[in-house]
């Protein structure tokens, strides 16, 4: 994952890395946290409120592989949603270094992306 500041849009500049133990398909940043789909690495959350250190907060095992993943924050918490091969996964980020699984919900196809 690369950081970029891009404050002045004719020089944007790389200020911070993270790198992942996988392929990062899929990204969504909330709240100064980035959680990465990380195909045949689950799904982590990254502290990047400091851009130029970002750090590893979690690291959280899904069913097959994670190609997508959406955050919703409502009156029950965080989730993340993560559009997986078997379907979809829903994991409770309310405590971001103690993620929790919520539910599966297996589909016929493989799932790629996901909006909440």
């Amino acid at each position: 994952m690369a950081i970029v500041d891009i404050s002045d849009l004719k020089a944007p500049r790389l200020i911070g890395a993270w790198i992942s133990p996988g392929t990062p398909n899929d990204i969504d940043v909330v709240g100064g946290i980035a959680y990465i789909a990380d195909h045949d690495g689950g799904l982590h959350t990254v502290d990047v409120s400091v851009p130029w250190a970002p750090t590893l907060l979690s690291s959280f095992a899904t069913p097959s592989y994670a190609r997508g993943v959406a955050i919703g924050v409502d009156e029950d918490g965080v989730h993340a949603y993560v559009a997986a091969n078997g379907g979809l996964q829903i994991v409770n980020l309310n405590e971001p270094t103690a993620p929790v699984e919520v539910s599966v919900y297996s589909t016929s196809k493989e799932a790629v992306k996901l909006r909440v």
